[in-house]
C-alpha cells in the first residue's frame, strides 16, 4: 500500500514509499511508552485518512486533512498528519471527543457515535453529507453533534 498523505500512520507521507508488510502505527499524540498506537478496539479507513477508537472511548485520526476530516481543528492542503492526532469536538463543552463506541471514516468526512447514541460528524460537507441542516454545506474541522 502506498503512503499517500500519511495514511499508514508511520510518520511518512512519501507517496513513492510502498509497504507490503504489516508495520505498527506510530503513537503520535497518544504518547505511549512503546511509541506505537495502543489499546485500539476499532479502526476505519477512509479515502486517504484513518480513524482509530481506543478502549477508553477516544478517537484518533491520521492522513489527509484538506477538509478537516481528522477533526483536530485544522484543515487545508498540506495539513495532513502522518501520525495519530486526537479528535476534538465543538459545541457547548469543547474539548476532545470522548465516550465514543463506533467510528467510520468516509470519503473525506468522518463520523462517530457516543455511548448515549449521539451522532458526531466532521470533514467535507459540500453536498450536506454531514446532515447538519438544510443549506449547511460548510466543512467542519472539529467533531460536531448532529441535531
Amino acid at each position: 500500500m502506498s503512503i499517500f498523505y500519511g495514511a499508514l500512520g508511520i510518520g511518512s507521507s512519501d507517496r513513492f514509499l510502498v509497504k507490503t508488510t504489516i508495520v505498527p502505527v506510530h503513537d503520535g499524540e497518544m504518547s505511549t511508552t512503546s511509541g506505537k498506537l495502543e489499546n485500539i478496539i476499532a479502526i476505519s479507513g477512509g479515502t486517504f485518512h484513518v480513524l482509530a477508537l481506543d478502549k477508553f472511548g477516544n478517537v484518533w485520526a491520521w492522513g489527509y486533512n484538506e477538509y478537516g476530516q481528522l477533526g483536530n481543528g485544522e484543515h487545508g492542503y498540506g495539513k495532513e498528519k502522518t501520525t495519530p492526532v486526537r479528535v476534538k469536538k465543538i459545541g457547548p463543552v469543547k474539548g476532545y471527543l470522548t465516550d465514543i463506541v463506533y467510528v467510520d471514516a468516509g470519503f473525506e468526512h468522518s463520523t462517530a457515535i457516543d455511548k448515549n447514541g449521539n451522532f458526531w460528524v466532521w470533514g467535507y460537507n459540500e453536498y450536506g453529507q454531514l446532515g447538519l441542516g438544510e443549506g449547511d454545506t460548510d466543512d467542519r474541522c472539529y467533531a460536531e453533534q448532529m441535531p
